[in-house]
């Protein structure tokens, strides 16, 4: 990746992918390169790239190039600066969470919790 890129950072270390900081600069901003081992999930890295290469909106950050070399698949992208997506549903849910399970305690109702990521669901009824 080297030779077609300068890598100025690491920016995130997803479960099966790479995402760099590189030297490059797009409309003022700096690009992001994702990159990919070639193996199993090669044909879905390549889907994903193919669709959002095609995608055009104002809150989808557009896919710039793609390639691959002998070893890996990569396309590049502007570099969006802050919390993750999953980071941020997350607080969205914990935030829903604690609203729904206060107000449980009013009446019967459903209370939300996450734990480990998953949802679990209690119906409760008041205590007599």
């Amino acid at each position: 990746m080297g030779e077609l890129f300068h890598i100025e950072s690491l920016h995130r270390r997803g479960p099966h992918s790479l995402v760099y900081r590189t030297g490059k600069v797009f409309a003022g901003k700096p690009v992001a390169l994702k990159v990919i081992a070639k193996g199993a999930l090669s044909e879905r890295f390549a889907r994903a790239a193919a669709t959002a290469s095609q995608m055009e909106h104002p809150h989808v950050v557009p896919l710039l190039e793609s390639g691959e070399t002998n070893q890996f698949l990569w396309y590049t992208m502007p570099l969006v600066e802050g919390k993750s997506l999953d980071r941020t549903i997350a607080e969205e849910v914990r935030s829903i969470s604690s609203a729904a399970c206060g107000w449980s305690s009013r009446s019967p109702a459903l209370c939300s919790t996450v734990t480990g990521g998953a949802w679990s669901t209690e119906i409760s009824s008041p205590r007599m």
